[in-house]
């Protein structure tokens, strides 16, 4: 799964990966420990397919949820049933997105503790994550753009850890995600296969990132003894 993901790069560089402009009215902090809730800087295309950058929330509420069912947003969709959920079908078809990161935690149970992990790609201080995204409305009328990350089985570098890991995408790989037109019976699925292992790196990192509210760079240093 992505329970957690960093984004620190500064907004020139993130502008330049994407081929994107940051707006006036989409925020943006580095972050070391992004976590379900906060409002997340989301590429995206709108009208003539230009790519834009939007301020979503990360934890998807579907626009037919009820409100008791919102209460309960989903932060992740596994890759290789989102064609068939109610909940992520019409989004996976046409409402994908790409969720910018540096790199990504996980956790490995250790006796009664969860001992975190930092992950990133060792050529690529900067990727997109596949995402879906939909706009809620609730019973007072306002309205809410929420967005998931898509996951998919782990490689052999993850799978101590957890056996799930989000789909990361390479930016050859960007317009195919983010076209509308693009079905999910043509390259889609060959989008989900994990990140090959020899280009990425693991390391453990210190237990205060387990507090969401942390939020400073020493969160992704390597763990001393």
């Amino acid at each position: 799964m992505c329970g957690r993901f960093t984004l620190y790069s500064d907004k020139k560089e993130i502008e330049q990966h994407f081929h994107v402009s940051f707006t006036d009215d989409v925020p943006y902090e580095p972050g070391y420990n992004i976590a379900p809730g906060s409002i997340q800087p989301v590429i995206l295309t709108k009208g003539t397919r230009d790519r834009v950058v939007e301020p979503l929330v990360w934890g998807y509420i579907p626009s037919f949820a009820k409100d008791k069912q919102a209460q309960s947003p989903l932060i992740n969709a596994r890759s290789e049933t989102i064609h068939e959920k109610p909940s992520f079908r019409q989004s996976f078809q046409r409402r994908r997105c790409i969720i910018p990161s540096n790199g990504f935690f996980e956790w490995k149970e250790v006796g009664s503790k969860k001992v975190p992990f930092y992950i990133r790609l060792l050529e690529e201080p900067l990727f997109g994550m596949a995402g879906i995204f939909d706009t809620y409305t609730n019973d007072r009328g306002k309205e809410l753009t929420t967005f998931a990350i898509l996951t998919t089985s782990a490689n052999d570098l993850i799978e101590p850890l957890h056996h799930r890991m989000p789909v990361l995408l390479r930016p050859s790989d960007y317009d195919v995600w983010l076209d509308p037109v693009t079905k999910e019976q043509d390259r889609l699925p060959a989008l989900f296969k994990p990140h090959p292992t020899p280009g990425m790196s693991l390391y453990r990192v210190n237990e205060e990132v387990n507090n969401p509210s942390n939020n400073t760079p020493d969160l992704i240093q390597p763990k001393l003894k």
